[in-house]
């Protein structure tokens, strides 16, 4: 989850094809204005997509795993095996 999101552009051409990340990048980190001395610097994101890309300002953000690592051999995990579709904060 990002935090405290600003400037978004977005394209895709989503209505044919699915939402799927290439590539998470996130560069020129800069000391935000009027902030006082203990906040964050703020980053620009810019995540591409298959289909299109999408780009943003954050001062970061925070990743909730929701279960332990598994090993396995294949390159992706059904819903079954991921524990469905959550968008709970309760972490391991």
């Amino acid at each position: 989850m990002f935090d405290r999101v600003k400037n978004i552009l977005f394209e895709s051409d989503f209505y044919h094809s699915r939402l799927i990340i290439d590539t998470i990048k996130g560069e020129n980190p800069k000391r935000q204005e009027n902030i006082d001395a203990n906040s964050k610097d703020e980053y620009k994101y810019s995540i591409d997509l298959f289909d299109g890309f999408l780009s943003f300002k954050s001062i970061g953000f925070k990743q909730f795993i929701r279960a332990s690592p598994i090993e396995v051999n294949i390159d992706n995990l059904g819903l079954e095996k991921r524990g469905g579709i959550s968008f709970s904060k309760f972490t391991i």
